[in-house]
């Protein structure tokens, strides 16, 4: 044999490996456990189900939990308006009436009332459990205090 000939056995054999190569690897990839993939088809019907599993373990029974209550059920709640007037100005020492304005809006009525001062500087109140409170101020020298101490 020439030596051409030679060269081309040798490029012939080295790309037929090659093609049987990527065959064998082509083939491969494409079977499943089952066997070589072929076209899929429309889905068979629905198999049975199996059959159920054995129960669990018995746990052991909670807490009872609380009874019942046996109260009535809550009231709605009313809605009360309340005011105590128009904002006023006065100087320390003096004094001011507050007169309570409500409005219920169902058919109730006030039957008491219970004024107190949640904040501020001092003051005395006076006919608190009325409708109207008389309100009066500390002097002018106690109110200058109660700020200084404020600004501490």
């Amino acid at each position: 044999m020439n030596r051409l000939m030679k060269k081309n056995l040798r490029w012939y054999g080295v790309a037929a490996l090659v093609v049987l190569l990527f065959l064998t690897i082509l083939i491969i990839g494409c079977q499943s456990a089952d066997g070589p993939a072929g076209s899929s088809g429309p889905a068979g019907p629905a198999g049975s189900s199996g059959p159920a599993g054995p129960a669990g373990p018995s746990g052991s029974a909670g807490p009872t939990g609380p009874a019942a209550p046996t109260e009535e059920a809550p009231k709605p709640v009313i809605t009360v308006e309340v005011s105590a007037g128009d904002d006023q100005t006065v100087e320390p020492g003096s004094s001011v009436n507050l007169k309570a304005s409500v409005t219920v809006n169902d058919d109730s009525s006030i039957t008491s009332y219970e004024w107190t001062q949640a904040s501020g500087l001092g003051a005395s109140l006076g006919n608190a459990a009325t409708d109207t409170l008389e309100v009066t101020l500390d002097s002018a020298a106690a109110y200058k205090d109660g700020l200084m101490q404020a600004l501490e």
